[in-house]
């Protein structure tokens, strides 16, 4: 799958991970009682767990083992959420931006940013794992002649 077509995938994850996040912030917030700040963490702590399936499945492909790979996403993610929880707090607190738009205008400034990292730093292929396929690769372009 080529950088654009998996671009695309992960907006439409992201899209959807969005509306996930939206409605345990909602809930947490209004319907619960809990302050923003304090569903925006929860709502991290429910979705990203999602959101690396998701992306690992159809976004990435990636077939690897998975602690590494969720070990890398989980830190990614830590350092992303720490710019959404500044966004929020700037977006909500100075900008007066209710939460829930203020969410959107994060995820969509964000998107591109975590696109990269997922791609060079997340959900990456061993260079083991190259080299055992070009050697399959050399193998059977040598057992064609």
């Amino acid at each position: 799958m080529g950088t654009a077509r998996k671009f695309l995938t992960f907006v439409g994850v992201g899209s959807l991970c969005l509306g996930c996040n939206l409605v345990v912030l909602y809930v947490a917030t209004d319907l619960v009682g809990l302050h923003y700040v304090a569903s925006t963490v929860a709502s991290i702590a429910l979705v990203a767990p999602l959101s690396w399936w998701l992306n690992r499945s159809f976004t990435f492909g990636t077939t690897g083992p998975q602690a590494p790979e969720f070990l890398r996403f989980g830190l990614a993610t830590l350092l992303n959420y720490a710019l959404v929880l500044a966004s929020m707090l700037i977006l909500v607190e100075l900008a007066g931006l209710p939460y829930l738009v203020a969410n959107v205008v994060t995820a969509v400034f964000l998107t591109l940013l975590n696109f990269f990292v997922m791609l060079a730093r997340v959900y990456v292929v061993p260079a083991t794992d190259v080299r055992a396929s070009l050697a399959a690769t050399a193998a059977m372009r040598q057992d064609e002649r």
